[in-house]
C-alpha cells in the first residue's frame, strides 16, 4: 500500500526543520509521530532516542519508544522501558497495560498479573485488560480464572473475534468441548482466518480422530501462521498417529523452538522418543519440562513410565503417585500402572487398564498422549510388556 501522499508531504516538511534545529524537541516530537504513521520504525526508534537524550524523564517519548519495542517484538526492552515509567510515577492505565502485555510476552506471568489488578476496571482499560488477564491466568493453568476474566471482556466488546476465541482457547483447554466450539463459531462468524478458532476446530477433528479433516486444518493453519506452536506440535502428533515418527520429531522440536516453555510441547515429543524407542531423549525432554513447572502431573506420570519400561520399578512407582497426586486422571501414571502390573504377572490387569484409560481420554478429547499411547500399543505385546522386552 501507498503511503498516504499528505503524511510525506508533512514528514518531508519536518525533516526540512529537524535538518535546521536537531536540538528542538517539538519538532522530534512531530517528526517522530510522522515516521511511526509511515511505519518508518527505525527513523522513528532514533528520534525518539534523540528525544530521550535532550528530556530522559519525558513520559511521552518514553512511552512512544516502548510501544515501538512491543511492536517490534522487543519485549524485555519494552518491558524495563515501561517498568521505569510508573516506578517514576507516571502510572496510567496505558503504561499499566504495556507493561503487563510485554510481562505476557517475556514470560514473566505472575509480574504482568500483578500490573493488570489495578486497571482490570477502569473504563478505558477494561477489554484489553481482562483479555490480557485471561491470557496470563491461561499461561498460568487457572482456567476457571482465565475464562471469569475472558467472560467480562466479551460481556464489554461482543463483536472482538480475538476475545471470542481467547474464551473458545479457554474452554478448550478446561476440556468443555462444545462451549470451546460455539465460542470458536462466532469468532469465526466475525474473523474467518481468525487463529485460535481454527486451532480449536481443527484440534476438535484431531480428538474425535478425524486424521484426513485434522492434517487439512493444521496444515492450513502453520501456512497462514507460521509460528503457531501448537500447530506445529498437533501436526506432528497426526504425523505421529500416520507412523511418520521422524517428520513427527521433527515438527514437535520446531514446535518448542516457537514455544520453549510449552509444557504440552515437551511431554508430546518426549511420546514420541518413547514411540521411538528413545528413552533417554524422552526422559531429557520430561526432566526440562520438570524444570520449566514441577506441578504438571502428566510429566511425572511420564517419567513413571520411562522409570518402568527402564525396569527401575521403585522410581516408576513414586513418580506414578507425584502424578496421580497432581492428576487424579493421569494417562501416563495409568499406563505406568499397566506396565507395572505385567512386570508383577498380572496381564490380564494389565491390558484392561491401558485399554480402559485410552477409551476413556479419548471420549473426553484429551488426545494429545492418547495418540502417542495407541502407537504404544501397537508395541506392546499381549501380555502388556512394551516392545516385547524381558522385564
Amino acid at each position: 500500500m501507498d503511503a498516504d501522499p499528505d503524511l510525506v508531504a508533512q514528514r518531508d516538511r519536518y525533516l526540512e526543520f529537524y535538518a535546521v534545529d536537531e536540538n528542538n524537541v517539538g519538532i522530534l516530537a512531530k517528526l517522530a509521530e510522522l515516521q511511526l504513521a509511515l511505519n518508518q520504525k527505525e527513523h522513528a526508534e532514533a528520534l525518539l532516542q534523540r528525544w530521550l537524550s535532550l528530556e530522559s524523564d519525558n513520559a511521552v517519548a518514553a512511552f512512544q519508544l516502548g510501544g515501538l519495542y512491543l511492536s517490534q517484538g522487543r519485549h524485555d526492552e519494552a518491558r524495563d522501558l515501561n517498568a521505569r515509567l510508573v516506578e517514576n510515577g507516571h502510572d496510567t492505565p496505558a503504561i499499566r497495560y504495556n507493561l503487563a502485555y510485554a510481562c505476557v510476552e517475556s514470560g514473566a506471568i505472575d509480574e504482568a498479573v500483578e500490573h493488570l489488578q489495578p486497571i482490570l476496571t477502569q473504563t478505558e482499560a477494561a477489554p484489553q485488560a481482562n483479555l490480557l488477564m485471561a491470557r496470563a491466568l491461561h499461561h498460568q493453568g487457572d482456567l476457571d480464572a482465565g475464562i471469569e476474566h475472558a467472560l467480562r471482556a466479551v460481556e464489554i466488546s461482543p463483536n472482538h473475534a480475538e476475545t471470542l476465541s481467547t474464551l473458545a482457547l479457554l474452554y478448550y483447554d478446561n476440556q468443555e468441548t462444545t462451549l470451546a466450539d460455539d465460542w470458536a463459531r462466532r469468532a469465526m462468524e466475525l474473523d474467518e482466518r481468525n487463529h485460535a478458532a481454527q486451532f480449536i476446530n481443527a484440534s476438535i477433528a484431531l480428538e474425535e480422530l478425524v486424521i484426513d479433516q485434522a492434517r487439512a486444518g493444521f496444515e492450513s493453519l502453520v501456512e497462514a501462521f507460521p509460528n503457531s506452536g501448537r500447530a506445529w506440535n498437533n501436526l506432528g502428533l497426526i504425523h505421529l498417529n500416520q507412523g511418520d515418527i521422524e517428520i513427527a520429531i521433527e515438527m514437535m522440536q520446531h514446535s518448542l523452538e516457537l514455544m520453549p516453555n510449552f509444557l504440552g510441547g515437551y511431554n508430546a515429543l518426549a511420546w514420541a522418543h518413547i514411540v521411538n524407542e528413545d528413552l533417554d531423549q524422552a526422559k531429557a525432554c520430561l526432566e526440562k519440562a520438570n524444570r520449566i513447572d514441577d506441578r504438571f502431573g502428566e510429566t511425572h506420570g511420564g517419567l513413571a513410565a520411562i522409570a518402568a519400561m527402564q525396569g527401575d520399578f521403585n522410581t516408576a512407582k513414586k513418580e506414578m503417585i507425584t502424578a496421580r497426586r497432581l492428576d487424579p486422571d493421569s494417562l501416563t501414571a495409568a499406563f505406568t500402572a499397566s506396565l507395572i502390573a505385567a512386570h508383577q504377572g498380572k496381564e490380564g490387569e494389565s491390558v484392561e487398564i491401558i485399554k480402559k484409560t485410552l477409551d476413556s481420554k479419548i471420549s473426553l478429547g484429551r488426545s494429545q498422549q492418547s495418540i502417542s499411547l495407541l502407537e504404544l500399543v501397537k508395541k506392546t505385546d499381549d501380555q502388556g510388556r512394551y516392545g516385547n522386552r524381558e522385564r
